[in-house]
Order: structure tokens, then C-alpha cells, then sequence
């Protein structure tokens, strides 16, 4: 029997996205059955893709289609959000876009809020390496942090971005006196990686 094509796969999904998308999203609240059911049919079309929905009183609600940062899968996400039919009421969208954090962020047990990380830089031309600095950070829980960092930089600057223009990235304790040591808080980055072109590289090493 001849396998179905990515293509056929992605048609598949849509025609059957189309009979539910009605019900996934109402009132501005999440049907959690249908995004498990969704999250079962994404992974027919391709394995390592996942989702999020969305949804606001003032405008259609969304679905985001993501690689959850491989870049690899990145031709996989576009492929499929290329497919996209006209959904009556509903926005497909391409890669995990950047977002305001309103509360801490939690991992493994570790809750972190925004301003208790900062950060130094250097950049070489469009890639930028990033030092973060958290607040209460231990280095026997460096895979939560490295968890958390990944959270917060999807949040400041989206999928694309982190996984296209972020190279090493280091973890370090915060120092009492950052604005000394020459860090710049996180709420700066977004900012920051506006425009990487004109990027002056910062040490910021404690």
C-alpha cells in the first residue's frame, strides 16, 4: 500500500480540524478534549509537531502549530500551516509568538518571575550568545533552568527566533548589584534582539 504524502496527510488534518473547530474554543475557553483529540491527529501528519490554542473575546481564536523548537521540524510546521483552509472564526499560526508574562514561570518545582533574571550578551552578526542570571539560582538544578530560560525566551522573542538567532546559552547565580555588573533585566531582550544588527557585545561576567 503507497504511504500518504505530507501533503495528504496535512489535507487530512484540516478537513477534520474543520468538522471540530466549532466546538474547541467557546466563550474564550479551551475544550481540553478536543486539544487532546487535535494533538493525536497533528502527530499523524507529523510526529514531533505539537500545538496551542488561543483564544480572546476580541479576536479569533488560534492555532499554533509548533516544532516545540526543533528546527529541523521547522519546514514541517510551515508546511502545514501553508495547507491551512479558511476557518471561519479561527487564526492558524505558524511557530510560538512572543508574549507578555504576567506571574512567575514554574518548572520542577522552581518559580522564577521575570525580574528575577537577568541577563549579558555578545553577538556575532545575527547569532547572539546569552548568560542568564537567576535569582536564588543553584547549579544542581541546571536542567530546570535551562527548562525555565527556554520558556522565557520563547515568551520574549517566539519560536522562530530563539531556535534561528540564540546560540550558547550559560546560566550563572544573580549578583546583588547587576546594574553594576553591567546586566540588563530580561524585560529588555525583546527589545534588544529587535534590531541584533546594531548589537554592541556586554560581558557582564560576575
Amino acid at each position: 500500500m503507497k504511504a500518504d504524502t505530507q501533503r495528504e496527510r496535512a489535507e487530512r488534518f484540516w478537513s477534520w480540524f474543520l468538522t471540530k473547530a466549532g466546538n474547541a474554543v467557546t466563550h474564550g475557553r479551551v475544550d481540553f478534549r478536543v486539544l487532546n483529540e487535535v494533538v493525536d491527529r497533528l502527530q499523524r501528519v507529523h510526529p514531533h509537531l505539537v500545538c496551542e490554542f488561543g483564544a480572546g473575546s476580541d479576536c479569533p481564536a488560534e492555532l499554533v502549530i509548533s516544532a516545540d523548537g526543533i528546527r529541523a521540524n521547522f519546514p514541517a510546521v510551515r508546511a502545514l500551516v501553508d495547507a491551512a483552509p479558511e476557518i471561519p472564526g479561527w487564526k492558524v499560526v505558524a511557530f510560538r509568538q512572543p508574549r507578555d508574562i504576567v506571574g512567575p514561570v514554574s518548572l520542577g518545582g522552581i518559580a522564577v518571575r521575570p525580574d528575577d533574571v537577568w541577563f549579558s550578551f555578545t553577538a556575532e552578526r545575527e547569532v547572539v550568545q546569552l548568560r542568564m542570571y537567576f535569582r536564588g539560582y543553584r547549579e544542581t538544578r541546571i536542567n530546570e533552568y535551562a527548562g525555565l530560560t527556554f520558556l522565557l525566551l520563547d515568551a520574549a522573542l517566539g519560536e522562530y527566533t530563539v531556535a534561528t538567532r540564540i546560540g550558547r546559552l550559560e546560566w550563572a547565580a544573580l549578583p546583588p548589584d547587576p546594574e553594576v555588573r553591567g546586566l540588563l533585566p530580561y524585560c529588555r531582550l525583546r527589545g534588544l534582539m529587535a534590531d541584533v544588527h546594531q548589537l554592541r557585545p556586554q560581558s557582564g561576567d560576575a
